[in-house]
């Protein structure tokens, strides 16, 4: 007969529910961690085409805009394009972990609302309205 240890194999009998619970709880975390990180890429994957479909509209309107120099709004209108075309400067291809990007695109908005004022354009187009949640 083989040398078993009752008192081992006893602990084992004993202890088994409490391991597998420890294992069905690392399973647990691991799939948790996994579902977190798809929902996450998603959320910033479509939070990332908002802010750049709002980012490609402020430029187009900044591309847009021709003003007379002899006009009032001259003066004017040329320190609200260079704020905006500064402020669009952090909206690069690449992306930038250190810069806080609502923060950004906040301080955009900001500039883009200043210009509007100025040549009496709608400060948010009714596609950003239903995608402006952030």
């Amino acid at each position: 007969m083989d040398d078993v240890d009752i008192n081992k194999a006893f602990d084992d009998i004993c202890f088994s529910e409490e391991k597998v619970g420890e294992v069905a709880f690392e399973e647990g975390v691991l799939k948790g961690q996994e579902i977190g990180i798809r929902e996450g890429y998603h959320l910033g994957y479509h939070k990332g085409a908002q802010i750049g479909l709002e980012v490609a509209y402020y430029r187009t309107i900044l591309s847009g805009i021709v003003v007379d120099k002899d006009s009032k709004l001259y003066a004017r209108g040329e320190v609200a394009q260079t704020k905006l075309r500064n402020s669009l400067e952090v909206f690069k291809n690449e992306n930038n972990s250190d810069r806080d990007v609502l923060k950004d695109l906040e301080a955009t908005r900001a500039c883009f609302k200043q210009l509007a004022s100025i040549f009496k354009i709608a400060t948010t187009p009714e596609f950003l309205k239903s995608n402006n949640s952030f």
